[in-house]
């Protein structure tokens, strides 16, 4: 198992957890990847309207072309909806749910690599 990286969020939900844990009150993180929401689709529209006005067009294409090839990853939004209703109905509920194929393995590079390798990792896919 691959040890939990301290976002802000998940230490504040790891306190929470523990500090109410006595009084019945059971508190679980739900992480998701990527949700094809219609997000998506306005930020692919948004990228493509300012593509037109901007002096280097290919760094806006770069974007667009991990904006298509990440969508094939992304999660349905009823998967989340129903992990959210799983762990609402628990009688144990795991602390952390982690929702999507991407989930997990974004938990994994951001254990395993130092944030300056992510980071030129993100740029070299940004740069196609």
């Amino acid at each position: 198992m691959v040890p939990r990286l301290q976002t802000p969020l998940a230490a504040v939900t790891d306190a929470l957890r523990r500090e109410l844990a006595g009084d019945g009150i059971e508190v679980v993180m739900v992480e998701p990847g990527g949700v094809r929401t219609g997000i998506w689709d306005k930020a692919r529209d948004d990228l493509l309207r300012r593509r037109t006005s901007s002096v280097n067009p290919t760094a806006y294409d770069r974007s667009i072309a991990v904006l298509d090839k990440t969508s094939s990853f992304m999660t349905d939004p009823k998967t989340p909806a129903h992990v959210i209703g799983d762990a609402l109905t628990a009688g144990q509920p795991k602390a952390v749910y982690r929702v999507g194929i991407d989930a997990p393995v974004m938990e994994f590079l951001n254990v395993v690599l130092p944030d300056r390798l992510r980071d030129r990792l993100a740029r070299t896919a940004l740069r196609g």
